[in-house]
């Protein structure tokens, strides 16, 4: 079931709210149309942004586009419902918002058209676009949707038959208090449509904070930052912990953990590999490094096991005092390193968003010993990094980063975890 519900008048809308929104950790997904959503195959999914392809169509067709749209989440609980417009203000705006207060009667909408970051800011209600009034850009001049006039409430009055009132960049640079209270009364004197300006990001994050603390029932209608902000305010952050299994004992993978410590707070139990050679030792290892982590579980976000590059283990000697082959010999290693990571993971396992795996066999044995199948590649983070998803086992769809021990330079395993931390 989705969390935020995007309704986009194209799909280029679609994915760029979405895009903003997978930044902060939640998983997206962008459908071409209604007819291609269906709920019941996407109950995995935190945002779900539909196309409504209604940006060039007539006043009544786009009205029914996001009616038909927005009416695909009735049996969902959706914390947030967005309307995604144009940051041109191309298309039918105000037609479009209306659809959305008619589905939802007990909201209001609130429009923030600003997208600093792309250069389009707010102010008395204006548009600008690289400090240029809108009507005085190209998309004056767009042929299938022109844009005539730089004033969202006027834009919005032309399709909307309802009042819209607004909030000034005055009252929004006083701070969440002010805005807090001129929503509330806009909302007491029965407007449904606020404008707010904004010029900057601090602006957008500081109308989500008021938003929050008013309590309305809202959606907002922007070109994704507000979307952003909003959600944010309202949902919980996921907070879920990355689990790194390290069993490369090179001298980069050691600079690349040292980089790591600098970069973030983080708790790696170190595993003796020579006690992993018998069985009391491995027990021995695997009580260490689970109280060791189990106790401060909640100290940090990036946890695991690396393997102790001082205890560097002659395999060729080890191996002939076990009378096996150095192959079956790195193979146990390998084989206790990931049953001590499983171990530690089945126990914190609502915890954990995310595994990084350091070394092919180490990656290998972690696999096998949870059962799965496979890994589902979804991305490259850097040469020879892959992140994706576990197939099949006990941590089916669990995301995951794994690289050689001999990947990258000093930066690579923080830009691993980089990555990761956006996505879980």
């Amino acid at each position: 079931m989705p969390k935020i519900a995007v309704i986009a008048d194209d799909l280029t809308g679609a994915n760029a709210t979405s895009v903003l929104l997978t930044k902060q950790g939640f998983s997206a997904i962008t459908y071409l149309n209604e007819s291609k959503f269906i709920s019941d195959t996407n109950k995995t999914a935190d945002v779900i942004s539909i196309s409504t392809s209604s940006r060039g169509m007539g006043e009544k067709e786009a009205y029914e586009a996001v009616i038909k749209a927005v009416n695909k989440f009735a049996e969902e609980k959706v914390a947030v419902y967005s309307k995604r417009i144009d940051s041109t203000l191309r298309g039918n705006i105000g037609a479009e918002i209306k659809a959305m207060l008619d589905y939802l009667k007990d909201y209001t909408a609130i429009t923030v058209p600003a997208y600093p970051a792309s250069k389009r800011t707010c102010v008395k209600s204006a548009v600008y676009v690289n400090g240029l009034l809108l009507e005085e850009t190209d998309a004056a001049k767009d042929t299938k949707t022109p844009v005539n006039c730089s004033n969202v409430c006027e834009i919005i009055k032309k399709q909307y038959n309802g009042a819209v009132t607004s909030i000034t960049i005055d009252f929004v640079s006083k701070g969440v208090c002010f805005i807090k209270e001129k929503i509330i009364s806009a909302k007491r004197e029965g407007y449904r449509v606020i404008v707010i300006d904004a010029v900057n990001d601090e602006d957008i994050e500081l109308i989500a904070q008021a938003v929050k603390e008013t309590a309305v029932k809202v959606f907002p209608v922007d070109p994704g930052p507000f979307t952003a902000a909003l959600a944010r305010e309202l949902l919980p952050k996921k907070n879920k912990k990355i689990f790194l299994a390290i069993g490369s004992v090179t001298e980069l993978t050691k600079i690349q953990v040292d980089s790591l410590k600098k970069a973030h707070s983080a708790l790696l139990a170190k595993i003796n590999c020579r006690n992993l050679l018998t069985s009391e030792g491995f027990e021995t290892e695997l009580i260490k490094a689970d109280e060791l982590i189990t106790k401060k579980i909640n100290d940090c976000r990036i946890m695991g096991i690396i393997a102790d590059s001082a205890e560097m283990i002659n395999l060729k000697s080890e191996s002939e005092k076990l009378n096996i082959t150095q192959d079956e010999l790195s193979g146990l290693i390998s084989n206790r390193i990931a049953q001590i990571a499983k171990t530690i993971m089945d126990k914190l396992s609502n915890s954990i968003g995310g595994i990084y795996t350091s070394g092919g066999d180490i990656t290998v044995a972690v696999l096998e010993a949870s059962n799965a199948d496979g890994i589902y590649i979804k991305n490259e983070v850097l040469p020879l990094a892959v992140y994706g998803s576990v197939i099949g086992g006990s941590y089916d769809n669990l995301l995951i980063i794994t690289k050689g021990g001999l990947v990258g330079d000093e930066q690579a395993l923080v830009e691993c975890v980089n990555y990761m931390l956006l996505r879980i």
